[in-house]
C-alpha cells in the first residue's frame, strides 16, 4: 500500500468495530499510524493507537501496566542499550562488554514481566563501540538472541533507515513502513497466531515449473531436482499441512481437464483426493475464493491465498481484504521466509482424530452443495498503478521470428490454434498480409513481446494471441483497438474452437462480435472500440499509430 492509497482508505472509511492498542516504539510514529489505520480500515476495523512520548521507552516499561488495551512493541538495539541510539553521537568513554549486557538484560527482564501481545525487533545497524569489529558483531548478535528469549519476531535490517531516523526520528524507511505497518495489523487481528484453516493456491509456477496448458504434461517440472524442486519443497509443505488438518484448495485460470492432468500422474506428491477442491475457470478468483468461504461456511480471515502473479494477488487482496494473500517467491533463497510464514499461519497445535479427516469432510459438504453466483471484481484501480506500456510494431520476415515462436506455443488465448511455417507467413507478408505484435512494459520491467496478430491481405485475422503471463490486464482489448485504427478496412477472425481456447471464447462472447455466413467473425470496429476505450486508457502506447 503507497501512501496517498492509505490516505484515500482513511478518507472513503465510514467506520467499523474500535480496536485499540499501545505502540511502543522510540521513535516518531506519525507516518506508520496512517498506515496502521489504514490496513485496520480495510479489515473493518476503526484502530484507536496510544503512543508513548519519545525517548520514555523504559519509563514506560517500568510504570504500571494498563489492563485494557493490548500492547504491541517495535524495538531497536537502542532501546536496551542507549550507547548505540546513532542520534546519541558516539560515547565519550569506553565501555566494557559485560556491562553492555547487563544493561540489555535489566530491560529484557521488565519486557518478560509485561503482557505484550508481541514484541518486533529491529536488528538495526549501530555506532562502532569498540576497535576490534569482533565486539561489535558479538553485541549486534546478543541483543538479536535477548529478543529472541521473549519470542519477538525479527524484523529485516533493510527496514531501518538511518536517514529517516536522522532527519525525523523515524527509525522505519518509508518503503517498508507499510509492510512493518500490516505486520503489526494483522498480529493484532489474530492472523499471524495459526488461526487460518484453509489455503487456496494457485497451480501454475506455484504447484508445478511451467504452465500446464502451454508447455504440456511433459515439461512442467514438480521433481526435487533442478527447476522442479522449489514446487516440491512447497509440496511436501502442502502434504504436511494436510495431513494435519489444513484444508487445501487449488483455484487456476485453466479448463479443467488440462489442470487435472498433473494430479493424475503417479510421481507427483499431491493427488486430488488431497484437494477439499479443484477449480478451473478463467473467472475472478476472488470470486472462487468467495464461493468457497460461503459453501464451506468458513470466515475469510480464515483464508490463505498463494500465487505467483502479483495481479492475481491484487485482484484477491483489492476484492477480498480479509483474506492473507502471500506471493510465491521467484528467488530461491527467499523459500526459507516463504515456507515459515506458511507454517505460523496454520500452527494448529494438538491434533484431533477429526483434523486428521477434515479433508474428506469438507469435500462431501462441497459435492451436496450447488454452485453460487460468481461476481467479477475490478480491477482498474490496480491496473492503472501499473503504469502499463505497449510497444507495437508491425513486423516483417526479417523480424518475425519471436512472433511467430509465440504463435505456435500459445494454447489458451489462441483464436484457432493453428501455426505457421516461416515459409507460410513470409508468403502472407509478402502478398501485402501484415504481422503486428506488441510488447508490455510496466512499473516491474519489461514482460516481453507478448501479443501477436497475423493478417491476410483480405482483412482475415489468420492468428490472434497474448501470452498467458498478462492475462486480466486488458492488453487483448488494447491491442486489437489499435490494430482496428490502424487497417484500413473491416477486419474478419478466423475463429476455430478448441480444447485449450477458452478465454478466446469468452473474448468472443461481447456484442462486437458476431459470426459471418461463412463461420469467420465478424468484427463491429465502431462498437468494439467504443466498448474499449477506457482499456486504451490504461496504456500508454509506442509505435503503429503513436509512431
Amino acid at each position: 500500500m503507497k501512501y496517498l492509497e492509505a490516505h484515500k482508505t482513511l478518507l472513503n472509511f465510514t467506520g467499523g468495530t474500535p480496536l485499540s492498542f499501545l505502540l511502543g516504539m522510540s521513535g516518531t510514529s506519525d507516518q506508520l499510524l496512517i498506515f496502521l489505520r489504514a490496513f485496520a480500515a480495510t479489515k473493518g476495523f476503526a484502530l484507536n493507537v496510544d503512543t508513548f512520548p519519545y525517548g520514555t521507552l523504559i519509563q514506560t516499561i517500568s510504570s504500571p501496566q494498563e489492563k485494557t488495551s493490548k500492547e504491541v512493541f517495535v524495538l531497536m538495539p537502542w532501546d536496551f542499550i542507549p550507547e548505540l541510539d546513532w542520534r546519541s553521537g558516539f560515547p565519550k568513554k569506553s565501555l566494557h562488554m559485560n556491562a553492555l549486557m547487563d544493561k540489555a538484560s535489566s530491560v529484557t527482564e521488565k519486557l518478560k514481566k509485561r503482557k505484550i501481545e508481541k514484541i518486533l525487533y529491529l536488528p538495526a545497524p549501530t555506532p562502532s563501540l569498540f576497535y576490534d569489529g569482533q565486539k561489535n558483531r558479538k553485541v549486534s548478535s546478543l541483543l538479536t538472541l535477548e529478543a529472541e528469549s521473549f519470542c519477538a519476531d525479527i524484523l529485516e535490517p533493510s527496514c531501518f533507515s538511518l536517514s529517516s531516523y536522522l532527519a525525523t526520528g523515524m527509525p522505519i524507511g518509508g518503503g517498508k513502513v507499510s509492510e512493518v505497518a500490516q505486520i503489526i495489523v494483522n498480529i493484532l487481528l489474530c492472523q499471524d497466531k495459526g488461526t487460518s484453516k484453509i489455503l487456496v493456491t494457485d497451480l501454475d509456477n506455484v504447484m508445478w515449473s511451467g504452465v500446464i496448458a502451454e508447455d504440456g504434461l511433459k515439461e512442467i517440472k514438480f521433481q526435487p531436482n533442478g527447476e522442479g524442486f522449489p514446487h516440491f519443497l512447497y509440496q511436501s509443505l502442502l502434504r504436511r499441512l494436510i495431513d494435519e488438518g489444513v484444508l487445501v484448495a487449488a483455484v487456476s485460470r485453466n479448463d479443467p481437464k488440462v489442470a487435472n492432468e498433473p494430479f493424475l500422474k503417479k510421481d507427483m506428491l499431491l493427488t486430488k483426493k488431497d484437494l477439499v477442491a479443484l477449480i478451473a475457470s478463467y473467472d475472478s478468483k476472488s470470486s472462487h475464493i468467495k464461493s468457497l468461504a460461503n459453501q464451506l461456511n468458513l470466515d475469510l480471515n480464515s483464508f490463505v491465498f498463494i500465487d505467483d502473479n502479483p495481479i492475481e494477488i491484487a485482484e484477491v487482496s483489492t476484492t477480498l481484504p480479509e483474506v492473507t494473500c502471500i506471493q510465491f517467491p521467484n528467488e530461491n533463497d527467499s523459500l526459507p521466509k516463504f515456507f515459515d510464514k506458511i507454517y505460523q499461519l496454520f500452527n494448529r497445535g494438538k491434533l484431533s482424530n477429526e483434523d486428521k479427516v477434515r479433508t474428506d469432510l469438507y469435500r462431501r459438504r462441497l459435492e451436496s452443495l450447488p454452485e453460487v453466483d460468481l461476481e467479477p471484481a475490478d480491477l482498474t484501480k490496480f491496473l492503472k498503478s501499473l503504469n502499463m506500456t505497449l510497444e507495437l510494431k508491425s513486423r516483417t520476415k526479417l523480424n518475425m521470428t519471436r512472433a511467430l515462436q509465440l504463435i505456435n506455443k500459445t494454447n489458451q488465448f489462441n483464436i484457432n490454434g493453428r501455426r505457421f511455417e516461416d515459409n507460410e507467413a513470409e508468403k502472407i507478408l509478402s502478398d501485402n498480409g501484415k504481422l503486428f505484435t506488441a510488447s508490455l512494459y510496466d512499473a516491474s520491467g519489461s514482460h516481453g513481446e507478448v501479443l501477436s496478430c497475423l493478417i491476410n491481405k483480405s482483412g482475415l485475422i489468420l492468428s490472434l494471441v497474448m501470452s498467458c503471463r498478462v492475462f486480466q490486464r486488458r492488453a487483448e482489448y488494447a491491442f486489437l483497438s489499435n490494430i482496428l485504427r490502424k487497417w484500413n478496412g473491416s477486419l474478419k477472425l478466423d475463429f476455430r474452437a478448441t480444447q485449450k481456447n477458452t478465454p478466446v471464447k469468452k473474448f468472443l462472447s461481447e456484442p462486437a462480435f458476431s459470426e459471418s455466413v461463412d463461420e469467420e467473425i465478424l468484427i463491429d470496429t465502431n462498437l468494439f472500440l467504443l466498448s474499449h476505450n477506457d482499456d486504451e486508457k490504461l496504456f500508454s502506447f509506442i509505435g503503429l499509430n503513436n509512431e
